[in-house]
């Protein structure tokens, strides 16, 4: 079954994610893709679109999908539910993949861009 829940106050999605088969993330627009490290930390596989940043951010640790295609996604959602090989390598590449993101590496990462920038004045 497929909820659309709207508004869920931010305490309760890690439940909400680690509970559901599959995050589906078919955005047509997308800034970072949040929402896809959080359902991969809660071994959430994750169906999301080729669209944006998305590409960047999931590399081979989801299966896009075409958002303009609603088949793209009757498949992708019919194969994580039967395919237990195909959700468990999503699952753990979604695991791996999460290890390059941390708010600490960003925080690394932004203070030598500030540091560079700094030296040259």
């Amino acid at each position: 079954d497929v909820i659309e829940l709207g508004y869920v106050a931010p305490e309760h999605m890690a439940h909400l994610y680690s509970a559901s088969a599959a995050f589906v993330f078919p955005s047509w627009y997308e800034g970072f893709g949040l929402p896809v490290l959080e359902a991969w930390a809660c071994g959430t596989p994750v169906i999301a679109s080729r669209a944006a940043s998305l590409p960047e951010v999931c590399a081979d640790a989801c299966h896009f999908i075409d958002p303009a295609r609603e088949e793209t996604l009757t498949a992708a959602l019919g194969m994580i539910l039967t395919d237990e090989d195909t959700r468990a390598r999503l699952v753990e590449s979604g695991r791996l993949r999460l290890q390059d993101f941390s708010w600490k590496k960003t925080a690394e990462l932004t203070w030598r861009a500030l540091e560079a920038e700094l030296a040259k004045s």
